[in-house]
């Protein structure tokens, strides 16, 4: 499947298909934008709230379609408990700010990995404190862009700790309809580790993605300000998609493929 949309991609560049990409901080809104104000039932943005400190914590706005829900004490594969029940955030997440207790800022993340913010340029994404979350509506975004109710997306960015240094442990985590799909834990103490990259795959079923900062495995949320950078949905094209593009086309591709091995 991976070949598969490897080709696409060069078929789609080559037969002047594009590739839909939706930048999550714009779907929230303009930078600045709070989506705990934009947030709700129908909204691309379902739900903002914070992790609580002792089970199960509804990830989604009353009366939502399915469920999703998330322990962030017991739940993870490896059992860590990475929330304290922080309500510092108070479920505020700004579209390319950072946000703490006392305020936003630019959206620094550093991503050189070196302890220092100095060196870095803002980032377009979104800012929260930790032990607050925000929940996006694939249904409602897939609608809002014409793509089919069962489009596939891959999902690519970076995660870290925004604009501070002194937090000892910080932890961010990705959350699919209540299952984990990602979790990232970082640190201070040598080897620094202050920022992470992924690239994820969502499934067509997939209905509500989450992103949450947390306390951290130190269990402290005292600087535990998270920033989610450059988060982009990519529309994997339905199958049917390929019937567009000429056969002799994807017979060449694959020829250049394999002859390049």
């Amino acid at each position: 499947m991976v070949a598969l949309l490897a080709i696409w991609a060069g078929v789609a560049q080559t037969a002047g298909y594009a590739q839909l990409v939706i930048n999550l901080n714009t779907v929230i809104g303009i930078s600045g934008t709070n989506a705990a104000d934009v947030d709700g039932l129908g909204n691309p943005v379902n739900f903002t709230g914070y992790a609580l400190n002792t089970g199960a914590t509804t990830l989604l706005a009353a009366g939502s379609t399915g469920s999703s829900a998330f322990d962030f004490n017991t739940g993870f594969a490896d059992t860590f408990d990475r929330a304290s029940g922080s309500t510092a955030g108070a479920g505020n997440v700004f579209a390319d700010l950072k946000y703490d207790s006392s305020g936003t800022g630019p959206l620094l993340l550093d991503t050189n990995n070196d302890g220092s913010f100095l060196d870095n340029t803002p980032v377009t994404g979104f800012g929260l404190h930790g032990d607050t979350f925000i929940t996006f509506d694939l249904a409602v975004i897939r609608a809002n862009n014409s793509l089919a109710a069962d489009t596939a997306f891959t999902l690519t960015g970076i995660a870290g700790v925004a604009n501070f240094t002194g937090h000892g442990q910080t932890s961010a985590a990705i959350i699919v309809d209540g299952s984990q799909l990602a979790v990232f834990d970082w640190q201070e103490a040598p080897p620094i580790n202050l920022v992470s990259s992924y690239n994820l795959s969502l499934a067509g079923t997939a209905r509500y993605v989450t992103f949450v900062g947390l306390s951290g495995l130190d269990a402290s949320n005292w600087g535990a300000h998270i920033g989610f950078g450059n988060v982009q949905l990519l529309a994997v094209p339905e199958p049917s998609v390929f019937a567009l593009i000429p056969t002799g086309l994807v017979a060449a591709l694959l020829f250049r493929r394999r002859a390049r091995r």
